[in-house]
Parts: structure tokens; sequence; C-alpha cells
């Protein structure tokens, strides 16, 4: 059985977090992408690949309304990248990061066409974006293996709560497994995640890295 953690990383404590959590045995290490509870997300998860040396590291979750799926792909890659193929990418339509935005979580229709497009980059095809070709050009000149996709499915979460949860999953034409926790109202069909991947949070020693 494989365990993993969502932290809430803290400036200039995200890598230490990450390291402690990696020593404490945990095989999985998410950040939530929620841009007004948390740091960008991102910026940290590579600071957590380049303390770390083991643990799977990604966002818990990603949306399809805040990102545009060129823009997580290459982030999503990039971390592939920095961290020897350690990347996993949670996604899901939307919870604190859209609420505190003002929006709504993306329908299932748009949200499945996010997935599509998102697929497609990773694997460093092209995408039709209104007509226009377009792709990861930078990806030619890295060997990245593809990233791969959890989709996260949430019960009901109050405006309050943390961000989401994820499970690994794709797009329609991807394997696609599911995250359970605070996330994202998915379809049905898609399939569970075999490893278990949940504490709320961890807590890192309050001196800095």
């Amino acid at each position: 059985m494989e365990f993993g953690v969502l932290a809430v990383p803290e400036p200039r404590r995200s890598a230490r977090t990450a390291r402690l959590l990696e020593d404490l045995g945990f095989d999985t290490v998410l950040f939530p992408d929620s841009q007004n509870l948390a740091p960008e997300v991102w910026g940290q998860l590579m600071l957590a690949a380049q303390a770390t040396t083991r643990v799977r590291l990604g966002p818990g979750v990603t949306n399809s309304v805040t990102r545009d799926p060129a823009v997580t792909a290459s982030a999503a890659l990039a971390l592939q990248a920095e961290s020897g193929g350690r990347a996993v990418l949670g996604i899901g339509r939307g919870d604190s990061s859209v609420q505190r935005i003002g929006k709504r979580e993306d329908r299932v229709a748009s949200f499945e066409r996010h997935l599509a497009a998102l697929q497609g980059y990773l694997r460093g095809e092209a995408v039709d974006r209104d007509g226009f070709a377009s792709r990861l050009e930078w990806l030619e000149r890295v060997h990245a293996p593809k990233v791969p996709v959890e989709v996260g499915r949430r019960a009901r979460a109050s405006s309050k709560s943390p961000p989401a949860t994820p499970t690994p999953s794709a797009s329609p034409s991807a394997p696609t497994r599911r995250i359970s926790g605070r996330s994202s109202r998915t379809p049905a069909r898609r399939r569970a995640l075999p490893a278990a991947t949940r504490a709320r949070s961890a807590t890192a020693p309050s001196s800095p890295p």
C-alpha cells in the first residue's frame, strides 16, 4: 500500500516540509493549487523536487478554470524533468481557487474538453486551438516521460474548506484514475486510484529550510 499527504506549503518552508514527509515514509506529497489560500503551487513544487529524491510530487489539485491546459501541461512537464520523473498531475473542476475569485466550477463537458487538450500537450502532440496547431515546442529538447493525470472528485465542500485532494486520472483518450476528497465531481466512469493518498495536511517545523 502507498500513502500520500496533502500539505499546505509556506514560503521558505516548502522544501523542508517535503523533505520531512519523505523522511517519514510518504510516497506522494501534494500541494494545493489555491492562489488565495496558498503560495503559487508550481514554484513550491519545484523547490520540493530539489529537496527530495523519492516522493512523487504534484498539485492536489489544480483546475480547468483558472489555468489554460497548455500552461498546466508546461508546468507539469517542467516539474517532471526537474524531479527525474516524479511528477503527478491532480486536476478537478474547481473548488476554493475558483470560489475565491467569484467563479463557479467548470461544467463537465468543458472539463472533458480541457482534459483532452491537456493530455495532448502532455504527450507532446499538436492540439487544435481554434484552428492553430498548438504544442509545447520546448519539450523536444528535454526527455520527460508523460505525467500521469489524476482527476479529482469531491463530496460537498464549503467555501471555507481547504483546497482539493487528488487521485490519478487522465482524459477521455487515456487511462484515468479518480481522486477522492474535496475536488471536483467527475464522470462516474473514471476508475478509482488503487493507492491510498490522503492525510489532510502536514505541518513543517517553523524554522526556515
